[in-house]
């Protein structure tokens, strides 16, 4: 199999991920791509405590997920990915990774951002990156949880 579900999400992982979409993906793998958190050892540690039983946990780099996706670390494994920022997944495509769908379920509102709905709050940066995304074919959509309506990004946003 090898990564089945993209998504961006400020909280990373947090109930709606451990609970709702990893038990309706059947994960048994969760990355965490960010440059960020690789190197935060408190964050990694509290991340670890979130992951429900039996599911590993990868933080890596941008740079080190590259590396991975290329030497297929995760065939034959159900993983889902996670972004903190939407620039994240800029920079792995930029680098050629396909990202064939995005889930943008967790970007909440803080200064300088335009609240669309509960969950999506994006700046001119944001908006800049996910036109960028689109131009290269990933599918964008809106969708917080499984329970909710999975919703073109579009429906929202002009990109």
């Amino acid at each position: 199999m090898g990564i089945i579900f993209w998504r961006v999400d400020g909280r990373l992982i947090h109930g709606q991920i451990a609970i709702a979409w990893a038990r309706l993906l059947n994960v048994d793998e969760i990355a965490v791509i960010s440059d960020e958190v690789v190197n935060d050892e408190f964050q990694k540690n509290l991340l670890e405590l979130a992951v429900p039983p039996g599911v590993k946990l990868t933080v890596c780099s941008v740079k080190k997920a590259k590396e991975l996706i290329e030497k297929e670390y995760f065939k034959g494994k159900r993983t889902m990915v996670v972004f903190k920022y939407i620039k994240e997944a800029v920079q792995l495509v930029k680098e050629g990774i396909n990202i064939p769908s995005l889930n943008i379920g967790g970007i909440y509102y803080s200064e300088g951002k335009t609240q669309y709905n509960k969950a999506l709050s994006l700046d001119e940066n944001d908006i800049k990156d996910l036109k960028f995304l689109k131009e290269k074919g990933v599918e964008l959509f809106y969708q917080v949880a499984p329970m909710n309506e999975k919703e073109p990004l579009t429906k929202y946003v002009s990109l």
